[in-house]
Order: structure tokens, then C-alpha cells, then sequence
């Protein structure tokens, strides 16, 4: 039973990394956008909603703000898909009983999102080498060969590559206690679809 136990966790492991690959695989084709005029405040809200049970559960204090009625222009599914796996990723490495921030706003042309974390993940020298297309293959690699599991840094890479697709910038800051992802993406048109935007991968 407990071979069976070992058998399926290593299935679940495998089909979880088959999972990863395939949107690093989709997030590196930098076209195929949709764009359209969507409403940022209910897709956000939308996503923090499955966020909530789990802060409760955890202890961890959750806090977002976004505008009310926050109108953009890009690919809703994209940019949903970028502020699902920051949370994703900022909830797996959070302090305990420590504290998430969303912040979501339009400054002029760009719409920001800022996440903000209690705890410690990776460093601005490890961002900055998942974030090149060849250091971050090594970065992989010594990670296999070392047995450790890199589907956190991988759903990381895949965020910061649809980032790009949208023609947006992502930063990392590691503050020691905690850290921060900056993200900004532009208003684009829909004149940009499948628009072939240059991206890491």
C-alpha cells in the first residue's frame, strides 16, 4: 500500500511537470493573442476569490485592491493566466501566518500589478538567469541533477514569458523578508493580434 502511495505521488508529480511543459511550450509562442476590451476588476476578483478559503485555512493575511470597474485592453485569458500563477506562486512560498498584497491599477498607459509577499523564495540573481534562455536551461538542469523539484521556477518562467508575449515587463525584488513582482503590461489594440511579439524561451 504504501508502494502504491509512492507510485501515484510520482504520477501526480509527473503529470503535474507534462502539465508545466506544455504551457512553457504554448507561453514561448509569443502570438495567438486574443485581444479585446475586458473588465481587469472582474477577472482579478474572480481569481482572488479561490485565493481566499486557502488564506483562511493558512492564517495568511490576504489583501487585494484593484479599481472598481478597471476597463483594459490585451488578452484577458493571458493576463489572467499571469496573475493566477504569481498568486500560485507567492501562496506556495509565503511566510507562516504571514501576508499577501495584490495591487492592481492603471498608471497612465500601463496597467501594474504588484505583488507583495512575506517570506523568502528565490533571489534577484536566480530571477534574473530564469529569465535568459540559456542560463535558465542550466538553471534546470544542476536543479534535475540535484534531485530538487523546479515547477515553482518553471511556473515562473511561463509567467514571465506571456508577460512578454503582451509586450509587458516583469521585476522581481527580494526585500529579505519578503518579496515583490512588478508587473506592467501595456493597452494594447486589436490591430496587436497574433502580432508575433518577441518572448524568452
Amino acid at each position: 500500500r504504501q508502494r502504491l502511495r509512492k507510485v501515484l505521488q510520482q504520477s501526480d508529480k509527473l503529470s503535474n511537470i507534462i502539465h508545466m511543459l506544455h504551457d512553457f511550450r504554448e507561453s514561448s509562442e509569443s502570438g495567438n493573442l486574443s485581444v479585446k476590451i475586458f473588465s481587469v476588476t472582474e477577472y482579478v476578483t474572480e481569481i482572488a476569490k479561490s485565493y481566499v478559503s486557502l488564506a483562511e485555512e493558512r492564517g495568511i493575511s490576504f489583501e487585494l485592491r484593484v479599481p472598481g470597474e478597471l476597463l483594459w485592453t490585451s488578452d484577458p485569458k493571458r493576463v489572467s493566466e499571469v496573475v493566477d500563477m504569481a498568486m500560485a506562486n507567492a501562496f506556495l512560498h509565503v511566510a507562516r501566518k504571514g501576508r499577501v498584497g495584490l495591487d492592481i491599477a492603471s498608471e497612465g498607459e500601463r496597467l501594474v500589478i504588484r505583488l507583495e509577499v512575506d517570506g523568502h523564495w528565490i533571489d534577484e540573481e536566480a530571477f534574473g538567469r530564469l529569465t535568459d534562455r540559456y542560463d535558465m536551461m542550466e538553471y534546470f538542469q544542476r536543479r534535475s541533477e540535484g534531485g530538487d523539484s523546479f515547477q515553482d521556477e518553471m511556473r515562473l518562467v511561463v509567467c514571465f514569458n506571456y508577460v512578454t508575449s503582451l509586450g509587458g515587463v516583469m521585476r522581481f525584488r527580494d526585500r529579505g523578508d519578503r518579496f515583490v513582482f512588478e508587473i506592467e503590461l501595456p493597452s494594447l489594440s486589436v490591430t496587436d493580434t497574433g502580432s508575433g511579439m518577441e518572448s524568452y524561451g
